[in-house]
Order: C-alpha cells, then structure tokens, then sequence
C-alpha cells in the first residue's frame, strides 16, 4: 500500500495529526537533501549529459598540493576533483562534445597529453615523447589538438589528430610559442610569439601556412581565445604595467580593455554563448577564476583556494 493511501488509516487508527505532519514534513526534507546527493551520483557516474555545458568550468587547482583538474558549476560553486593523488595535472580543454576532457600530465614523468572521462574515468596517454608538450587545446570540429611542445628550450606550436598519432609542426622558428586558442571553423589556431621581439599575438593556419600577426606593439601579448562567433579574440597584455584582460576584433583592430587593475589578469576563456568570459586574477592575493561580462562588467570570484587555481574552460 502507497504511503498516500495509508493516511486516512493512520489518522483513524487515532495517530496525531501533528505528529504525522511532522513525519510527513521529515519526509519531504529527506526528499529534499536527497535529490543533490542523486545529481552528485549521477554526476560522478560519467554521465556528462546532466550537466548544463554553459554553467561549467573545467579548470586546474593547487589546492590540495599538486595541480589537479576540477570541475566548476558557476551557478552554484559546486566543484569535484577529477584526477588523482599525486600526479601533477594541468591545462584542461574540452572535447566538443562536452564528454571527454585534453590535459596534460606529469603522472609518468614528463609531461605529456592525456584524455579522460567527464567523470575523471579512462585516462588515455596520447603522446609519447621526451619532449614537454603543454597548452593542449582541442579543435572545436573535433579533429585536431593544438599544443607547444618544448626541446632543447624551443617552444613551438604542433597539432596532433585527435584519434592518431600524426604530428605537424606549425611553427618554424627558433622562438617561444605558446598555443592560444582555435577560430570557431577550425581552421585558424592563435598563438602567442617572440617572433618579432615582445610577445605579440599571430595566427596560422591548420596546415602551417599563412602566419598573420594580429598585435604590433611594445608590450607582451599571451592567451589569444576567439569568441564562439568568431569575431573577436580576447587576450591578456601588460601594456599597462601589469597583465589585464583586451579584446580585439578578430582581425587586430579595434583593441578594448576589459580590465584595470594593479594586478595580474589573464587566461580569458569565452562562455560557450559568448556573453561572459572566465579568467584568472590574483587581485585577492592568490590567483584564482572569476567571471565578468563580455564588456568587463559585473566582475565575481568563482573560486577561493589557498594556494592557485588557473586555466578556465568553459564546457561546450
């Protein structure tokens, strides 16, 4: 018999009605703290698809000690560390599916790409170098990953097909490249370069053809992300003394300043409907995520750890 259907027993059986009210109350709060503890199990589970792309952010925390990946809710504060004790993680990005995370890891010695599951599950090793490959950013069509890997100090820009293991070196130079960020089409990878003396901001096409340098100036450039559309390009600069948050047209024209304090600002990641962008800051002492509108309005904390947490990305 249904607990609806046993009521009017129990209230004719001469049971109080204030105490059955407050059985029935409990019953409701059970009800109530049960089903966050349900969603944290399905979560936990690996099925990605209950988790709204928009809201989350995969990004890397010191923490607890070493770097690891964690997951970010940025409605509610929810986290949940994805990889284990006692590796070094760092630089997630997101498969475009939503349902696989690109990092690398230093857990069997050098640094080098791994894949896993929404849920931490199934790392997969994919490069197997004595070089340091780093920044991975995967392609939003899917098919290629971009990342710097270093030899003999030489940072250059590669991409790799994400179900091979052909490589293809972008960048010809002698010079310090770091992989930025891909163009919504795929076809167009941004990076930051020495190439010219400060570091300023360039893009390359997928076969390694067509460098075009988007900055010319005297200041350092880093962190290169198109927006969702394509039209403009977000990045950090310390034209002002100190590193903030710009925004260009995606072409280089048109450069606005998003931010303006004395501290460190950088590492912009796009929502995936281009109305905010997540970024590191450490103007409360420590770096750590926040978020603000795509005009540099309505700036929050996202995280408060001890130590530094960095490298947003944002679900697809």
């Amino acid at each position: 018999m249904s607990r609806m259907a046993q009521t009017p027993a129990r209230l004719c059986r001469g049971e109080s009605p204030i105490r059955y009210a407050m059985t029935a109350l409990a019953l409701r709060l059970a009800a109530f703290i049960a089903v966050p503890c349900v969603a944290f199990l399905i979560v936990a589970s690996g099925l990605g698809q209950v988790l709204p792309g928009e809201g989350m952010i995969a990004y890397a925390s010191a923490s607890e000690g070493n770097s690891k990946i964690y997951l970010l809710d940025v409605h509610t504060g929810w986290r949940f560390n994805l990889t284990p004790a006692g590796a070094t993680d760092a630089y997630p990005s997101w498969s475009p599916d939503g349902n696989r995370i690109l990092f690398t890891s230093w857990r069997d010695g050098d640094p080098e790409m791994y894949t896993m599951n929404l849920d931490g599950s199934q790392p997969q090793r994919l490069t197997h170098s004595q070089a340091d490959e780093l920044w991975p950013v995967w392609s939003p069509g899917g098919r290629y990953i971009a990342f710097t890997s270093t030899t003999l100090m030489l940072f250059n820009v590669y991409v790799i097909e994400s179900n091979s293991s052909q490589v293809r070196r972008l960048t010809q130079n002698n010079n310090v490249n770091y992989s930025g960020g891909w163009s919504p089409d795929s076809q167009w990878i941004g990076f930051a370069s020495d190439l010219d003396g400060s570091f300023d901001i360039y893009a390359i096409d997928v076969e390694g053809n067509n460098l075009r340098r988007l900055t010319a100036t005297t200041a350092n450039e880093y962190n290169p992300a198109w927006s969702p559309d394509g039209r403009f390009m977000a990045f950090a600069s310390d034209a002002d003394g100190d590193l903030e948050i710009y925004v260009m047209d995606a072409d280089g024209s048109n450069v606005r300043q998003l931010t303006e304090n004395n501290t460190m600002d950088n590492s912009p990641a796009w929502s995936p409907d281009g109305r905010r962008i997540a970024f590191v800051s450490n103007r409360d002492r420590n770096p750590e995520i926040y978020l603000m509108d795509a005009d540099g309005t309505h700036v929050r904390r996202l995280t408060n750890s001890i130590l530094q947490d960095n490298s947003p990305a944002w679900r697809p």
